[in-house]
């Protein structure tokens, strides 16, 4: 068990009494007088922490010569406090004073000494909020975080000051002295009073202002009513009636005790939040907060869309009144108590509700989450050079290699020697097993210019599946053989390399780097995903030892997902179950196994140092032995709220490279500080209550790649997760421009088989797939040959060419005048059958105009001013295929298409989009159903169609294209 300091503060406690005071007084040497009214306390009791006093209202009175002489009396208030460590003062205050004459000696006086006050005070000057936090061992590979407890308490520390006060009507009686063994507060108040009258008019004693380190504890104070022998009281007044001095009771009091002991308050609030791998949990869950609802012990609780917020307030209280009056034979008596403060507060999911719905039954424990500090910083940076400063064709890189890892893209400078255009193939030697990848690029131009090979695409591999999951087992920088390291998958990615040849004719390589795509603004995106039950053997075994992780932080740069580290490590020899610190982790990001840089282009830090060992929130929760484990997921902090830290900005620069960190623990105490509010920080300043966010991580999902045979990424492809034993949908994602795919809601069943399916490719797995955690799977589909392709470029010699796949048209958009390393847009036009692209040269928008026939027929026009990310579209006619047009010098656009009459019919439209001639047949017959075109030159526009006869023919007009022959 570790113990911190959280903070210290005065503690103090106050209590107000208030009560009319009538006493009957005679002098000590005459036969005591029948009883005169009266009204008073004793006593008065208080305590508080450790302190306690006490106050009893008497009187004494001097001789009276038997009856002769004058007397004197003195009414006074006995107190006596006690600090608790040692330090008591007893002391009489005087309430009031005087002098009886020798014939009021025989019956004594009422006094009416009138309104009092007696103020309780208890401080001690520096006490000290402390957590007792004690962690489960480890256990062996694959289980859980190990259970945590936080103990909250508060003490009185040896030396400091202790106080206890009693002031009645103005007069201050103190106990004061020094703690000399340490003692925990109770945060409980005990006022107890006895309250006696005998006169007809009804007295009330009242006790006020009850409050804890300044904050009122009217809230605490439970109702309570009690009524009997003509008397009443509540938890804070009682009201006594006296049968006054005559008969039949002749001045007998009657009187009320009360006696009460309250805690301060304890509101909590359960934040419970349950995700779906990365979204909100989409069916309902039954969840159990123990400690909740006092005798029960328990509250369930449902969570709807994977969250609920529950509250409660935790009381411990005992009340107990009695009431004496001569006009009754026996004494009326009542009590009431609680103690709704639980051992322990913490939250599990329901076994049966998640059975129910076949999900993962033994994930139900809900972690709750502490303390955030700024854990570590981890950044990508865009690029990472690997060869630069040399032309050589062959670059060899010695030892272990060069690592090629967690990028996805390699750029290459390359330029040709000797005329235009060359074809290249690169080359690169991967390792283990010396297994080549290879590319095929064509090179234009004599001057240097950037190439990007993918690396997770390489052109001679073929095969249609890569379940490559994780970089699992690394290379053993001790172990000379390295048998079973991980052999790149096809798709995954080259983790290392120990040569990238160039070969071709009349080429030259310059520079080498990983880097992420051309114009790339948010490359690598993080996911902080803490899996349960998954492992692998994290490098290759050597000298009878084996180590063992899972996963916490993958890295995705732009679907390269080669980045991955663990929260915990397991050793066989010596026999070790380590939990990371996220120090381990930093040094891991950055580490290298020989002379392979494990995560190219990273560079972590740890963010938050221990410079105050004893305190909670730095000497607990820093970087250097805070656990890697609390280092994203599901955090809430103060201004903030939930943040899930998957899909993050891990790019250099980015949103999310300042990771935050939050502990994690199982169990908090309840009967924690009751005032300490908010303790962990995580809502509104001012809050007053306790607030615990509860997590739990739930379901899966499959992630991966969708390539095409031209190589490229195959976008707009649905991905579906279906279950093995159903054939049901868990989710399906569709490949966006890189390729990229991301199963959905409902997510995969944890420790369920499950199949990942791309049109007729199923990869099998994930059999199981593991909770909290993604599996991997990159398909290679054969494209579709019913592609259309049409191309042109703008005045500022910018180039593009427009696709069809699926009846989806992308845009592609050259990076430079050369025509090279084109960017995707997929549009929003879909169902296309053809199409034909043009330029706008006359638009000042430089705008890109699509003729579009769709498949269920029909012929649009569509613009775009934006590169094709927005379109505004046209309907040019209801019927006819092969679409074809021109756009002349001032703008005007020409449209011709084929009819199914063998026809070809067109439209004029102006560079303001209006008619200038409406549908009209230019060409009568005997057009042959392939492609037309139509162009301008010198003002006369001509037509090339193929005629079903005489085969290719040129038509021309000379009348601005309302006629041609």
């Amino acid at each position: 068990m570790a113990t911190y300091i959280d903070r210290t503060r005065l503690s103090t406690f106050t209590a107000l009494c208030s009560f009319d005071l009538r006493v009957h007084v005679f002098p000590g040497d005459v036969p005591t007088p029948d009883i005169l009214e009266q009204y008073f306390p004793s006593p008065i009791t208080f305590a508080s922490n450790q302190q306690s006093g006490t106050c009893d209202t008497s009187w004494t009175a001097s001789t009276s010569g038997f009856g002769t002489t004058s007397w004197t009396y003195t009414i006074i208030a006995a107190i006596t406090v006690n600090n608790g460590f040692g330090a008591t003062t007893t002391t009489n205050v005087t309430l009031a004073s005087g002098t009886g004459t020798a014939a009021q000696a025989a019956t004594g006086i009422s006094v009416n000494v009138g309104a009092c006050t007696v103020q309780w005070d208890a401080s001690i000057d520096y006490t000290t909020i402390k957590w007792d936090i004690t962690q489960s061992a480890m256990g062996v590979a694959g289980t859980a975080y190990p259970d945590t407890t936080y103990t909250m308490y508060e003490r009185a520390e040896t030396g400091v000051t202790a106080l206890a006060k009693i002031t009645a009507n103005g007069t201050a009686v103190t106990a004061t002295g020094s703690v000399g063994t340490a003692s925990n507060l109770n945060h409980k108040l005990d006022v107890n009073w006895t309250y006696y009258s005998n006169t007809t008019t009804a007295k009330t004693f009242t006790v006020s202002n009850q409050a804890m380190n300044s904050l009122g504890m009217s809230g605490s104070i439970p109702t309570y009513s009690h009524t009997g022998n003509g008397q009443s009281c509540t938890a804070t007044q009682s009201i006594v009636t006296g049968h006054g001095i005559g008969a039949p009771y002749y001045g007998v009091n009657s009187y009320a005790t009360v006696n009460t002991s309250v805690t301060y308050k304890r509101d909590v609030t359960v934040r419970g939040r349950i995700l779906a791998f990365n979204q909100s949990y989409p069916d309902s869950l039954t969840c159990r907060i123990t400690g909740f609802d006092g005798a029960t012990g328990y509250r369930d609780v449902t969570a709807v869309s994977g969250s609920f917020d529950a509250s409660d307030t935790f009381q411990k209280y005992s009340i107990s009144s009695s009431f004496v009056d001569p006009a009754y034979g026996t004494t009326s008596t009542n009590s009431a108590s609680a103690n709704t403060v639980p051992a322990w507060v913490y939250a599990d999911v329901s076994s049966s509700s998640l059975s129910s719905l076949g999900d993962d039954t033994a994930n139900t424990t809900m972690y709750l989450r502490g303390w955030h500090f700024a854990g570590a910083s981890v950044q990508q940076s865009q690029t990472k050079a690997i060869s630069t400063g040399t032309t050589t064709a062959t670059r060899t890189f010695a030892s272990e290699g060069v690592g090629l890892n967690s990028y996805r893209y390699l750029r290459v400078q390359l330029r040709v020697t000797a005329g235009t255009t060359q074809s290249a193939t690169i080359s690169i030697t991967t390792q283990p097993s010396s297994v080549v990848k290879s590319w095929t690029v064509s090179v234009t131009g004599g001057t240097f210019g950037y190439y990007y090979l993918d690396l997770c695409s390489p052109h001679n591999k073929t095969s249609s599946i890569d379940e490559t999951d994780s970089p699992y087992p690394r290379l053993n920088p001790s172990d000379p053989t390295n048998a079973g390291q991980l052999l790149d998958g096809d798709y995954w990615g080259i983790t290392r390399a120990t040569q990238i040849a160039l070969t071709g004719t009349s080429l030259e390589m310059g520079d080498i780097h990983l880097s992420s795509s051309s114009g790339a603004a948010a490359w690598c995106t993080g996911n902080w995903t803490p899996t349960r039950t998954w492992t692998k053997l994290q490098k290759t075994g050597f000298g009878g030892n084996t180590w063992t992780t899972n996963r916490l932080y993958q890295g995705d740069t732009e679907g390269n997902t080669q980045t991955e580290e663990g929260w915990a490590v397991w050793e066989t020899s010596p026999a070790t179950n380590t939990i990371s610190t996220i120090t381990d982790l930093v040094n891991a990001i950055n580490a290298s196994d020989g002379t392979v840089v494990r995560h190219q282009g990273y560079t972590a830090t740890a963010s938050t140092t221990n410079s105050s060992p004893s305190y909670i929130k730095n000497g607990y929760a820093n970087s250097v032995n805070g656990h890697a484990i609390w280092l994203g997921g599901l955090t809430r902090r103060r201004g903030q709220g939930d943040k899930l830290w998957m899909g993050t900005d891990q790019s250099a620069g980015g949103a999310d490279v300042q990771v935050y960190a939050q502990t994690m623990y199982r169990k908090i105490n309840g009967d924690f500080v009751p005032d300490a509010f908010d303790a962990f920080e995580v809502e509104d300043s001012g809050s007053q209550y306790l607030s615990l966010l509860a997590v739990n991580y739930a379901r899966g999902r499959a992630h991966g790649l969708v390539l095409g045979t031209d190589y490229n990424p195959y976008t707009l492809q649905t991905v579906t997760l279906r279950l093995d034993s159903t054939s049901a949908s868990r989710g399906s994602g569709t490949s966006n421009t890189i390729g990229e795919y991301f199963t959905g809601l409902p997510a995969g069943l944890g420790q369920a088989n499950h199949n990942t399916v791309c049109n007729t490719l199923d990869t099998g797995d994930p059999d199981p797939l593991y909770t909290n955690k993604q599996q991997r799977a990159v398909f290679k589909l054969t494209i579709a040959s019913s592609g259309f392709v049409s191309a042109d470029r703008n005045v500022l010699l910018q180039h593009y060419y427009a696709t069809i796949s699926s009846g989806t048209v992308s845009l592609w958009r050259a990076a430079s005048p050369l025509a090279s390393s084109y960017t995707q847009t997929v549009t929003s036009i879909t169902g296309a059958a053809d199409l034909h692209l043009r330029c706008l040269y006359a638009d000042p928008e430089l705008g890109i105009v699509l003729f579009v026939h769709a498949s269920a027929g029909g012929l649009t026009r569509y613009y775009s001013s934006d590169e094709g990310a927005t379109w505004v579209s046209t309907v040019i006619n209801a019927s006819g295929n092969q679409p074809a047009f021109a756009v002349d010098d001032m703008g005007m656009e020409y449209y011709i298409w084929r009819t199914s009459g063998g026809n070809i019919e067109g439209k004029i439209l102006d560079a303001n989009g209006s008619t200038i001639l409406g549908v009209t047949t230019l060409v009568t017959g005997s057009v042959a159903d392939a492609s037309i075109d139509i162009y301008e030159r010198l003002d006369d526009m001509y037509i090339i169609y193929s005629h079903t006869t005489n085969g290719i023919t040129v038509v021309r007009s000379t009348d601005g294209g309302r006629t041609y022959s």
